[in-house]
């Protein structure tokens, strides 16, 4: 049986954040076959960016992009990502963060 600290609530920590400019049309593209590019360059780098400065290793996030439609009828990209522990989350919104701007500036979309 796991032991780990997530196992009753596998996420407890989790966040939405709204991806601008990102565009829907972007999507497959930023997240890559099969979810690779996420995970490489949000999942992963979150994950040993924290086992290298606190020496935690918490089980890998999910994230999670998709369109949200808003009452104004404008549709935004936004990423729902979900932790293990706050110093998890805060590593992964960085690396999507960072992500999402190298993304854009290779792209001439920024």
């Amino acid at each position: 049986m796991d032991k780990s600290p997530c196992n009753s609530h596998r996420f407890p920590f989790s966040e939405t954040m709204t991806l601008l400019p990102l565009r829907k049309e972007n999507i497959v593209e930023f997240v890559g076959e099969d979810g690779s590019q996420l995970r490489k360059h949000v999942v992963k780098h979150a994950c040993n960016t924290l086992l290298k400065k606190s020496g935690f290793d918490d089980p890998d996030p999910h994230v999670t992009i998709k369109v949200v439609t808003l009452s104004n009828g404008l549709d935004v990209v936004v990423a729902e990502c979900l932790a293990c522990s706050e110093e998890l989350l805060a590593e992964v919104k960085n690396s999507l963060a960072e992500y999402q701007k190298n993304f854009m500036k290779t792209r001439g979309m920024l």
